[in-house]
């Protein structure tokens, strides 16, 4: 668009400069044919016609002038002069068929050029006409001129565009291509999982600024990144002594706990003894049992958080381990009004193979809040 303004302003301007160059020939030449006009009506009458010959051969040694020639009132040529240094007028003689010496002949000729004008003037004196002086001049140098600066102007224009271009296309890469590149390779790094890339820029403009935020954002996120790492290994670190303290702690309950059910199995095979003696070491089996069972889920509880827990499929009693499971909860569910109910398919495998222990868990866990969160109806074990 810059390139296109500046065109049209320097043809304007070469249009005006033209126009005015054309003005001011024909004004020379204006001025030069009333010189002749004024000198000629004296030489005429003295029939010094060596005299006008030398000034019009003088006049001709204008450039621009074409010709110049004196013709009476009969319409004959009295003195003349043709600018045969002119290319145009070798060009027409070298041409036409008209000879140097028919000068009427080559100046028809000559007039008919689009560029060629002619300045006419009478000469006269004491009110007598004594015929009169023609100037013909060529405005072809004048064109020539203007085009060539056209040509000049459209040349310095384009150096200027390409000269505007190339700056451009400089900065376009210092201050725009440059700097997104280093934003993109920052982002491709930073996608990478590269924490430790930094953009290096330079600038206070925009771009700069939004890469100053990404280097903050990245400096935050690594301490971030710091952070969580050493409170992982914290947690990982608390996680495993509190693993290694149930463990220890199952094993130094498991093993009194062990003796004390051990003997309670002893005590309650001996002879002699009164049931209210078997009831009572009925009660001490069942209630370590019990501890025991909790003590296994603790630790079970600990292997599970640690990633440590392993499957152990055995074959065990299916209808046996339900109605344990039922015989369990059946009680605390009558305790809050609830109707417990066991459905069970008539062809379920009465033995299955599985991890009886985790299998357990897993329904106690599930029916005790089934049995904890019901307010009023009921709860129901079904097994396909």
């Amino acid at each position: 668009f810059v390139l296109v303004v500046q065109l049209l302003l320097s043809l304007v301007q070469i249009q005006r400069n033209q126009t005015q160059q054309m003005k001011n020939l024909r004004d020379r030449v204006n001025t030069k044919a009333a010189f002749l006009r004024g000198v000629a009506p004296e030489a005429i009458f003295d029939l010094d016609f060596l005299y006008l010959e030398t000034l019009m051969e003088q006049t001709t040694e204008d450039s621009d002038i074409v010709y110049s020639v004196i013709i009476n009132e009969e319409g004959d040529v009295l003195t003349q002069h043709l600018n045969q240094d002119q290319a145009l007028v070798q060009s027409i003689l070298s041409e036409s068929q008209a000879r140097s010496d028919d000068l009427l002949a080559v100046l028809a000729e000559v007039d008919q050029l689009s560029y060629v004008h002619q300045v006419q003037l009478p000469i006269e004196s004491f009110g007598q006409s004594l015929g009169q002086i023609r100037l013909g001049y060529s405005t072809q140098q004048v064109r020539a001129d203007s085009i060539g600066a056209a040509v000049e102007s459209i040349i310095r224009a384009l150096l200027v565009s390409f000269l505007l271009a190339v700056l451009t296309i400089i900065l376009f890469n210092r201050q725009v291509y440059r700097p997104l590149s280093s934003l993109r390779k920052f982002a491709q790094a930073f996608e990478e999982g590269s924490l430790n890339q930094r953009i290096e820029l330079g600038y206070k403009d925009e771009i700069g600024q939004v890469g100053n935020a990404l280097n903050r954002m990245a400096d935050q996120l690594q301490e971030n990144l710091i952070g969580l790492e050493e409170a992982r290994d914290e947690a990982i670190a608390a996680n495993k002594a509190k693993s290694e303290f149930l463990a220890n702690m199952s094993h130094e309950l498991r093993t009194p706990l062990n003796a004390i059910l051990g003997f309670s199995e002893l005590m309650a095979r001996e002879q002699g003894i009164t049931p209210t003696q078997k009831q009572t070491l009925q009660t001490i089996n069942s209630s370590g049992e019990h501890l025991l069972s909790l003590i296994n889920d603790v630790l079970e509880m600990a292997k599970v958080e640690a990633g440590q827990t392993l499957i152990e499929p055995v074959a065990f009693d299916l209808h046996h381990f339900l109605q344990t499971v039922y015989d369990m909860l059946s009680t605390r569910s009558q305790a809050q009004n609830l109707a417990f109910i066991f459905d069970h398919a008539p062809d379920l495998p009465q033995y299955v193979s599985g991890d009886e222990r985790k299998i357990r868990q897993v329904l106690l866990n599930l029916l005790s809040n089934a049995v904890k969160f019901t307010k009023e109806g009921s709860v129901t074990l079904q097994a396909r």
